[in-house]
C-alpha cells in the first residue's frame, strides 16, 4: 500500500490497495491522519513517529494496522519518507504500508524452535532485501521528483527568454541592429536549452543499470 501526506502527516493520497483494505471510497485530502489507520494499542509507534518528524528522518516500524471492521488487525512493516523543498524543511512525507502478518506469525512460532532456526534466517533474509528494495524505491521517487524540478523550472528558463526577444524582434524587425542582437540572444538561449536536455539525459543514464540476460 503507498500513500503520501502532507507536513503534517495527514493522508493526500493513498493507492487502490490502500483505499480496499480499509474500505475507503476516496480519500479526502488533509483530513485523516495517517496514525489514525494503526491499531489502537500501537502507542509506542506515535511516539516514534513524533521524534522522525520532529528530526525530519525517515521513518520505519513494524505494527498492526486497523483494516475493515469484518477483519482483525494485520502485521505490516510501515515505512514514511520525508520530501524536503528547496529549504531543506519537510513538505509532504511519501509513505508504504508492507504485509508481514505471515511472517510474523511464523517469527513468535520459532522464538523457541531450535529446528526451524534456518527458515527464521531466510525470512529475515528476505526482510532486508524487501527494505533494501524500498529505499532504492524511495531513491528513485526522489530522483522523479528532482527530476520534474529540473523540467518545470529549469528547462522553462531559456523557453521564456526565447519569448521575450521573439516579441522584442518582432517590435523592432525594421530596425537591423536590434534584430541582430535579439537573434543572437534567441540562439545563445536555445543552444542553452538543447545543452541542460542534453545534460538531463546524460544524467537519467548514470542511474541505469546494464540488464544481463541468462536463459531460464
Amino acid at each position: 500500500m503507498v500513500f503520501t501526506t502532507n507536513a503534517t502527516g495527514h493522508l493526500t493520497y493513498g493507492n487502490k490497495w490502500l483505499k480496499d483494505y480499509f474500505n475507503f471510497t476516496h480519500i479526502q485530502s488533509g483530513k485523516l491522519h495517517w496514525t489514525n489507520l494503526l491499531n489502537s494499542l500501537e502507542k509506542n509507534i506515535i511516539v516514534e513517529w513524533e521524534k522522525c518528524q520532529l528530526n525530519q528522518k525517515t521513518f520505519s516500524e513494524r505494527g498492526k494496522l486497523r483494516p475493515k471492521a469484518t477483519e482483525s488487525s494485520l502485521w505490516h512493516m510501515i515505512s514514511l519518507i520525508p520530501i524536503k523543498n528547496d529549504s531543506g524543511q519537510v513538505a509532504s512525507w511519501t509513505g508504504f504500508f508492507v504485509d508481514i502478518h505471515a511472517q510474523k506469525l511464523v517469527e513468535e512460532t520459532l522464538k523457541n524452535n531450535v529446528g526451524l532456526q534456518a527458515a527464521q534466517k531466510q525470512l529475515l533474509a528476505y526482510q532486508a532485501k524487501l527494505e533494501s528494495n524500498l529505499k532504492e524505491l524511495n531513491k528513485s521517487n526522489h530522483d522523479l521528483e528532482q527530476f520534474a524540478y529540473i523540467a518545470s523550472h529549469d528547462l522553462q528558463e531559456p523557453l521564456r527568454k526565447i519569448r521575450s526577444f521573439t516579441e522584442l524582434l518582432e517590435k523592432n524587425i525594421s530596425d537591423p541592429e536590434k534584430a541582430r542582437k535579439y537573434l543572437i540572444k534567441i540562439d545563445n538561449s536555445s543552444a542553452r536549452m538543447s545543452l541542460l536536455i542534453k545534460d538531463v539525459l546524460n544524467y537519467s543514464r548514470l542511474s541505469k543499470s546494464e540488464t544481463t540476460f541468462e536463459n531460464v
